[in-house]
């Protein structure tokens, strides 16, 4: 893993998306069960290159990760939860929510991942997973689905990003 600044987070992010180049990154908290450090973190994987880079912080780095989501998983999925009637989330994104909806009413921080296939943490490879950590339990939910989870994200990234607390 290599060491890099924001500004370089973004820069590759930026050029990696302009190549069409598959990407995706992670906000790991001090706490998170997938960082090696006592630290914030952004990690961003290249995986064509199968290169990993991270940034390390004091803070939450939430405008940096915002605008990657944006980039990543498009502008849409941070504006507006679906709440189309043609949208029904499956058993394991039920849970995730419920999960989710528990630590908001405790006043819990909360953050969830997005495991894209070739991602190092990806335990599901060839198929994507949605991860809400449960801090209090040190455990976390997983949803397992064959297209990345968009209309899922529909319903977590703006409560994240709306997390006072993180």
């Amino acid at each position: 893993m290599n060491e890099v600044s924001k500004e370089k987070i973004l820069a590759m992010a930026q050029a990696l998306e302009a190549d069409n180049k598959t990407w995706h990154y992670h906000l790991l908290t001090p706490a998170c069960q997938f960082n090696e450090s006592q630290r914030y973190a952004i990690l961003l994987e290249d995986i064509n290159s199968q290169q990993t880079f991270v940034y390390y912080s004091d803070a939450a780095e939430m405008e940096l990760s915002n605008r990657l989501s944006g980039m990543l998983h498009g502008e849409e999925v941070l504006q507006q939860a679906n709440t189309s009637s043609s949208y029904h989330p499956s058993d394991a994104v039920r849970e995730l929510l419920k999960l989710i909806d528990r630590l908001e009413g405790a006043g819990t921080a909360w953050h969830h991942h997005v495991f894209f296939l070739g991602c190092v943490f990806n335990s599901h490879k060839g198929e994507y997973e949605l991860v809400v950590e449960d801090p209090e339990e040190g455990s976390y939910l997983v949803s397992v689905s064959g297209q990345e989870p968009k209309e899922d994200l529909k319903q977590i990234e703006q409560r994240f990003y709306n997390q006072k607390n993180l």
